[in-house]
C-alpha cells in the first residue's frame, strides 16, 4: 500500500469500523436467527434450528408478495429514473443548461459561471468546489508557486492581479495534504498543476475538489500526463 492510501485510510477508518458495527454485524445475525424459530423476547435457550421453513412461510404470505410487487414497481420508476437521469447529465456536454439542470436537482445555489470566453471549436472547462470556469485554449496561467498548507494569501494576492488561472507546483506526494486544506481557497479562479513528480500530481489530483487543469508543461510524458488527468477528470492543457 502507497503512502498517500495508508494515510487517507486513517481517515476512513472510523467509518468503516462504524459501518461493520452497525450494518454488517447485525446483518449476519439476524441471517443467522432468521434460520431459527426465534421470537423477539424469547430466551436464546429454547431456540431451534427451523431450516428455510420462514421463508417458505414468508413466500406464501400473500401481503408479503403484494409488498414485493409495490417495490418492484417503486424501484422501476424512481430508482431507475433517477440512475437514468443522473446518466444523461454526465454524459451530456457541460453547457450552461446542463449545469444549470443538475444544480436545481441537487437542491444546490445556481452556479455562478464567470464570464471567461472560449474560441475553440472543443469547450474546455474546469471546477472548483462552488463555481464552473468556460477556458480557451489560449489560458494563461500564473507563474507557479509552491504547493504549501496555507496559500491562501499568495491566491489572494494572484486573484488581485487578475490571473486567469493558478498555477500549483506540487513536489511531493504529500503535496496533496495541502491541496485538501486549501480547497476552500481555490474557488475563484481555476486550479491549474504542473509537476514533475507522478505520485505528487496523481496525489494533489485525488485531494483536489473539482475538475482541475494538468498543466502540459511538465516533463513527464505527454501520455502519462493524459492518463493521469483521465483518472480524474482532469484535462491537460
Amino acid at each position: 500500500m502507497r503512502r498517500k492510501e495508508k494515510e487517507y485510510l486513517k481517515y476512513i477508518a472510523p467509518a468503516m469500523v462504524t459501518m461493520i458495527v452497525l450494518s454488517v454485524v447485525p446483518t449476519i445475525f439476524l441471517t443467522i436467527i432468521s434460520f431459527t424459530n426465534y421470537q423477539l423476547g424469547w430466551d436464546f435457550s429454547k431456540t431451534e434450528f427451523v431450516g428455510i421453513k420462514n421463508y417458505m412461510d414468508l413466500f406464501r404470505d400473500k401481503n408479503f408478495i403484494n409488498s414485493l410487487a409495490v417495490n418492484f414497481k417503486y424501484i422501476s420508476v424512481v430508482m431507475i429514473g433517477q440512475v437514468g437521469l443522473g446518466l444523461l447529465l454526465a454524459e451530456a456536454p457541460p453547457d450552461r443548461e446542463t449545469l444549470a439542470a443538475a444544480c436545481a436537482l441537487a437542491k444546490a445555489p445556481p452556479c455562478a459561471i464567470p464570464l471567461v470566453n472560449y474560441l475553440s471549436e472543443e469547450e474546455i472547462w474546469a471546477a472548483g468546489e462552488q463555481q464552473v470556469f468556460y477556458l480557451d485554449g489560449g489560458i494563461e496561467f500564473s507563474d507557479p508557486i509552491p504547493c504549501e498548507s496555507d496559500m491562501a494569501d499568495e491566491i489572494i494576492r494572484l486573484e488581485h492581479e487578475g490571473e486567469e488561472a493558478i498555477c500549483i507546483q506540487p513536489e511531493t506526494p504529500e503535496d496533496g495534504y495541502s491541496i485538501s486544506r486549501n480547497n476552500a481557497n481555490l474557488i475563484r479562479l481555476p486550479a491549474a498543476f504542473l509537476s514533475d513528480d507522478e505520485e505528487a500530481l496523481d496525489s494533489v489530483l485525488f485531494a483536489y475538489n473539482g475538475r482541475a487543469i494538468v498543466d502540459s508543461r511538465s516533463l513527464l510524458p505527454e501520455e502519462r500526463l493524459e492518463e493521469i488527468a483521465r483518472r480524474y477528470g482532469a484535462v491537460v492543457i
